[in-house]
Formats: structure tokens, sequence, C-alpha cells
């Protein structure tokens, strides 16, 4: 099946002919032959349902690469550029993509469990409803990222750095502890348990969200809307709670607060 995949692979080449093409024909024989091309020019190949799995691309040009349904299991993308590439749908199980850029990236349904993307650049990328249980996401940079309806579980946010973030519909059994998480949207989010220790979730979207028995100890909630927010056994101890927002909030000692409605 993968001697199919590359045979296609490389007709597309054929067929493209004397047509420009944005990445290196020969650096792509190289990764088809050896499973690694280190510091390669992949920028914008086609590499649809491509099996990639234990592939060495660290430091690769993949910007704009079209990686659809693509098999990327424990590949190693460090420092790869990813900006603008569609992984929509792809495994990425185990791959390490830590110093990664994926600004502009499409990774919507995409299995990224137990992935590695510490100090990754995910400005403006699609995650939503991607799997991301057990994933290392420490350090990492979020602005203006679709994370909806993604699976958190297990995973490891600390000091990630979050600003405009939709995380509405998401599963968030966490460890978030000293993240930046202001301005971002945790709408109908499922934090129950989850370690959120001294993060920040300045003027931060809960509406709804379900932060049962969290660990939000000197966390910083200023202005944020908890409206129909369960926080009912959750750790507040020396949180910052200026300006909240309280409407049907259940709050730790089980009582509801209709301060704000």
């Amino acid at each position: 099946m993968k001697k199919l995949i590359w045979a296609v692979v490389l007709s597309l080449i054929s067929v493209a002919g004397s047509a420009s093409l944005a990445f290196d024909a020969g650096q792509l024989e190289t990764l088809i032959s050896t499973n690694a091309c280190p510091d390669c020019d992949l920028s914008q190949a086609q590499l649809s349902g491509a099996n990639l799995a234990s592939s060495n691309l660290a430091d690769a040009n993949l910007s704009g690469a079209v990686l659809t349904g693509a098999v990327l299991t424990s590949a190693d993308l460090n420092y790869a550029d990813l900006t603008g590439a569609d992984l929509t749908g792809a495994n990425l199980v185990n791959a390490n993509l830590s110093d990664s850029r994926l600004e502009n990236a499409k990774l919507m349904a995409s299995n990224l469990s137990d992935a590695n993307f510490s100090y990754a650049n995910l400005k403006d990328a699609n995650l939503s409803n991607a799997v991301m249980t057990g994933a290392n996401l420490s350090n990492v940079y979020l602005k203006h990222t679709n994370m909806s309806g993604v699976d958190l579980t297990g995973a490891n946010l600390e000091k990630a750095y979050f600003w405009d973030v939709d995380l509405s519909g998401s599963s968030l059994s966490a460890n978030w502890s000293g993240a930046d998480l202001s301005h971002s949207n945790f709408d109908m989010a499922n934090l129950s348990g989850a370690n959120m220790e001294a993060v920040d979730l300045v003027n931060a979207s809960l509406v709804g969200a379900d932060m049962s028995n969290a660990n939000m100890s000197a966390a910083d909630l200023s202005g944020a809307d908890l409206t129909r927010a369960n926080l009912s056994n959750a750790n507040l101890e020396n949180a910052i709670m200026n300006r909240v927002t309280f409407c049907k909030t259940i709050m730790s000692n089980g009582q509801v607060n209709d301060a704000g409605c």
C-alpha cells in the first residue's frame, strides 16, 4: 500500500512536468527512498495519505504542504516549518513537533495523542475536534487558535500561552499550571479535575464550563464570565476574582451565585 501511495506521488510530479514546483523534487525522492529528509524543501508538496511513520523531517520546510490523512506517527518534525500546511485527519501520534511553526496550519480531526508541541507556534491554526490526549503543550504559543471540541485529557499545558483561543466544547482535564489563558473562550468546556494552579484567566469566557474539583488556587479570574459555570468542590484558595460575572454559577461550596444576573 505504501509503494502505491508513493507511486501516485511520483506520478503527480511527472504530470507537473515543466510546471514550477515549490518543493525540491529530488529531495522529495530522497524522503521516499530513505524516509528521512531533514532540512529539506518540501514546501507545497502533495503528500495526502502518505505513510511517513518514524520519518526524520527535522528542520524541513513543509509550509503549504498537503498532508491530509497522512501517517506521521513518531515522526521527527522538530523545528519544522508547517506554516499553512493541511494536516486534516492526519495521524501524528507520538510525533515530535517541538519548536515547530504551525501558523495557519489545518489540523482538524487529526490524532495528536502523546505528540510533543513544546515551544511550538500554533497562531491562527485550526485544531477543531483534534485528539490531543497526553500531548505535551508546555510553553506552546496559541493566539486566535481554534481548539473547539479538542480532547486534551491528560495533556501538559504548563506555562502555555493562550490568547483569544476558542476551546468551546473541549475536554480539558489537563495540567494547566502557570498557563496564560487570558481572553480565551472556554464556553461549555470540561475542566473537571484539571490542575489550573496560578493560571491567567483574565477576561476569559467560561460560560457553562465544568470546573468541578479543579485546582484553581492562585488563579487570576479577573473579569472572567462564569455564567452557569460549575465550580463545585473546586480549590479557589487565593484566587483573584475581581469583576467576575456570576449568574447561576455553582460555587465551590455548592451554593448558586446569581450576583451578576
